[in-house]
């Protein structure tokens, strides 16, 4: 029997669709991207600021629907066309969470969504667990949000930035913005009462891919070849900094590092991580596990999406799951051209509508002979 169920709310996603816009996997729930859809009517508002209104709405109605509240929500990530319409967030952030003191992690990231689509809101939660404020002193953000929060055993962050925590100033210089990024990621976990050891995923933006050396070293710093090592997801990023971070945790639970035989990273990081029952992964690829390459990806975007999907389906049963544990997939795009050739694969890993994970389709994070890049967070 699945542990996963899923909740649709009429209206709001795209005609075919074909992934739930909510799920619950476990002790968890997804969603997939959120739109700034009128339910009433079908139709994309052309005024940005009316879709981010409108899409904060409707994610309220779907946890709803779902037999969720807005207390249950751990994370909410707006990913907007443009930077240009950050300035429109806030106004429903602070209607679905008007308590300073009670407020989800949020992190915004900009990239190009399909025609017309000014924002997608996803959200992660953790149903009847308290929302705890974590707040280190001197991460404060400006915006009104939280450092993030630990719901249970699960700890949320929002983006974590290199500012020297006597100031609350930028560090000057790559290097020394990296380090700061990750001792202010150390003691965000050490405020939410664990350590980096208990980081499950963590998420590095960089704004000048020259310095990836230099945050390798300090990441292999922080977990050890050989020992548990949180997953990984980097992005090339444009921001005034060199640095980002974002992370999700889990406190207590053996911790587990898997592979996919026949499929490597340049990196030294895991293709997976588990602490106790989160597991997640860093990017699996297209790669053909039997081919001669266990880097490259192989040529075109249908073999791609047919391996990175395979490759799904082996990482997630060497940590002890199935393809019905996995909550979330986040799909990173070269060109949104290659969808039906991506869905087609989709339906077949997940054959059954009505038991889907939910899925972020994110054009960031891939060019040259990569096409499509498959990213999962499972409960198992």
């Amino acid at each position: 029997m699945t542990k996963r169920s899923v909740h649709n709310l009429p209206g709001l996603a795209p005609e075919g669709a074909v992934a739930p816009d909510l799920v619950r996997a476990g002790g968890l729930f997804f969603t997939s991207g959120v739109r700034g859809v009128d339910l009433a009517t079908g139709a994309l508002p052309d005024d940005p600021a009316r879709q981010l209104l409108n899409a904060w709405h409707n994610l309220k109605a779907l946890v709803e629907h779902a037999g969720l509240s807005t207390d249950d929500i751990g994370l909410v990530t707006n990913f907007i066309d443009s930077q240009d319409y950050r300035a429109h967030i806030n106004p429903g952030w602070l209607e679905l969470f008007p308590d300073e003191d009670n407020r989800p992690a949020r992190k915004t990231t900009s990239y190009p969504l399909p025609a017309g689509v000014g924002v997608e809101l996803q959200a992660y939660g953790v149903p009847g667990q308290a929302r705890q404020r974590i707040e280190v002193a001197g991460l404060t953000h400006r915006d009104p949000l939280p450092n993030g929060v630990r719901m249970g055993d699960y700890v949320f962050s929002s983006v974590i930035v290199p500012w020297d925590l006597a100031t609350s100033e930028p560090v000057v210089g790559e290097p020394a913005q990296t380090d700061q990024a990750f001792d202010n990621m150390r003691a965000f976990m050490e405020q939410a009462g664990g350590s980096v050891d208990d980081i499950v995923l963590q998420w590095v933006y960089l704004n000048d891919f020259a310095y990836q050396p230099y945050m390798v070293d300090v990441y292999v710093e922080t977990w050890p070849i050989g020992a548990y090592q949180a997953a990984r997801k980097t992005y090339r990023y444009p921001m005034g900094g060199q640095i980002q971070i974002q992370c999700i945790g889990r406190i207590g639970g053996e911790r587990a590092n898997f592979e996919v035989p026949g499929h490597n990273h340049h990196d030294p990081i895991p293709m997976g991580a588990r602490i106790g029952d989160l597991y997640c992964s860093s990017g699996v690829s297209g790669v053909d596990p039997a081919g001669e390459s266990q880097l490259e990806a192989v040529e075109g975007v249908e073999g791609q999406a047919m391996h990175g999907l395979r490759n799904v389906k082996t990482l997630v049963e060497t940590g002890g799951g199935t393809m019905g544990d996995i909550g979330h997939i986040t799909v990173l795009v070269q060109d949104y051209a290659d969808m039906p050739i991506i869905d087609a694969a989709w339906e077949r890993a997940f054959p059954d509508p009505a038991d889907r994970p939910a899925r972020q389709v994110m054009k960031m994070g891939q060019a040259g002979r990569s096409h499509a890049q498959f990213h999962m967070i499972a409960v198992v």
